[in-house]
This record gives C-alpha cells, structure tokens and sequence, in this order.
C-alpha cells in the first residue's frame, strides 16, 4: 500500500467496509474518500456493490473524490453487472463534469476520443440513464453535438 501523510487509518477503513452494520461501511467509504488514498480505489469501487444505498452513495462520492482513478473506476462501473452500481457511477460522472467532457468529445476532431465518448454515451443509453443526455441533445451549443447525442439516443448509431 502506498503510505501518504494520512494513509495510517486506510487498512483500517478498508477493513471497515466489510463491517456487518451499514452505518460503519457507509462511514468508512466517506472517509476513504476524505483521505483520498489510491489504495482506497478497489474496495470503493467493489463496495459500489454494497446491498445499502448509503454505502453505495457514499462510495460513488469518495470515488469521485480520488482523481482520475476514482473516475476511471467510475466509468468501468458502467459495464458492472449490478445496475444500483452502475447508476451511482452515471451520477457521480455527471457531477464531476466528466460526463458533459464526453459529451463535448462526440464532435472531437481524434476519431479515438469521438469513439471512447461513444462508446461511454452508448452504456448510458443502455442504463435508460438519459435526463442527463436528453437535455444535452436540446441544449447543447454545437448543433453536431446535438445532432450526434441524439442519434446515440434514438439507438441510431
């Protein structure tokens, strides 16, 4: 594990998630985030899992909280079997502004940026996660953006 000036409680937080009350595992993922440990990201992200939407919530949050890996971890998610999972990572995406960064990338002059923001777009569709999207698809300022997100909503990419 990696030890930065505040990782001494990490293992110990970690551990917490597995703890049989929820209120403990809840707490435990918000201060994991608060620490904001790499370490912190695998077990966040299994604990997206969690069968309590406060340890789901509060994990999604500390996630987000840890950088680019809490993002990536975030966006893998999209592709987790649990949908509770699956929609923490959307919302949290949307709040962290990454989402609307993809969005913007559907008129990306790198096909491989246009390809990974589809691909992105796509899973949400998949999800039925689309108020986000939908608004995106009336209201964004480039019409080819427009254009592109509503299509990928319509199913017709």
């Amino acid at each position: 594990m990696n030890v930065g000036p505040h990782a001494g409680p990490v293992p110990d937080l970690v551990r917490a998630l597995a703890d049989p009350d929820w209120p403990v595992r809840a707490m435990a993922a918000k201060a994991l985030g608060r620490i904001a440990s790499a370490d912190a990201v695998e077990p966040l992200t299994r604990a997206l899992r969690d069968r309590e939407w406060w340890v789901r919530s509060n994990a999604a949050g500390a996630l987000k909280l840890l950088g680019p890996r809490g993002q990536q971890a975030l966006i893998d998610t999209l592709e987790d079997e649990d949908p509770y999972a699956r929609h923490q990572a959307v919302l949290m995406l949307e709040e962290t502004g990454a989402l609307s960064q993809y969005v913007a990338a559907l008129d990306s002059r790198e096909p491989g940026e246009r390809t990974t923001a589809e691909r992105l777009i796509r899973l949400i569709v998949g999800m039925d996660r689309t108020h986000y999207l939908s608004d995106q698809a009336r209201e964004y300022p480039n019409f080819r953006v427009r254009d592109r997100l509503g299509e990928l909503l319509q199913g017709k990419a």
